[in-house]
């Protein structure tokens, strides 16, 4: 083995563990992820039985009613705009570690002189360059938090409003 291919076997060695990290982190950042966007969801179902419980003890008091419910609106529409700002940050994280990934092991098929593909120079990307980074994962998770949030403020609605309550 001569020199110049010791160099490039350690080089191929490392861009591969980099690739191997980057891809690790992503993983586990999406698994983390979905964890707590379904415990966030569990939380925002609970919530509805929360709801039917206390309104077998509300007072019938229309003012407090509607303050009630202007509070669940406000409630509401926190918690969709919270986990939207969480989710962004992730998948931002997430497509700087997959781009790092791919970039790596481009770098790996050069340092193994494979001709599977030319990979031009990189570019480095700025946190500019991620900031409407969006996949299915995030869109399919704050769609369903929001439509979560609406069911949820629905039944408490109804429940405030257009049930009766039983004697």
């Amino acid at each position: 083995m001569t020199a110049n291919q010791k160099i490039d076997k350690d080089k191929f060695e490392a861009a591969m563990r980099i690739a191997e990290f980057c891809i690790r982190q992503f993983n586990e950042r999406r698994d983390y992820s979905w964890k707590i966007s379904l415990g966030f969801w569990a939380v925002i179902i609970g919530s509805v039985a929360v709801v039917k419980e206390y309104f077998q003890t509300f007072p019938d008091n229309l003012c407090l009613r509607i303050f009630i419910s202007i509070l669940v609106l406000i409630v509401g529409g926190s918690t969709v705009c919270l986990h939207r700002y969480w989710l962004k940050s992730v998948a931002k994280a997430d497509k700087f570690d997959k781009d790092l990934a791919f970039e790596a092991r481009d770098r790996a098929i050069n340092y193994a002189h494979l001709k599977l593909i030319n990979v031009p120079p990189p570019k480095y990307k700025t946190s500019e360059d991620y900031k409407d980074e969006e996949d299915w994962s995030f869109k399919f998770q704050y769609l369903a938090t929001l439509m979560l949030v609406v069911i949820v403020e629905i039944v408490f609605f109804c429940f405030m409003f257009l049930y009766e309550k039983p004697l």
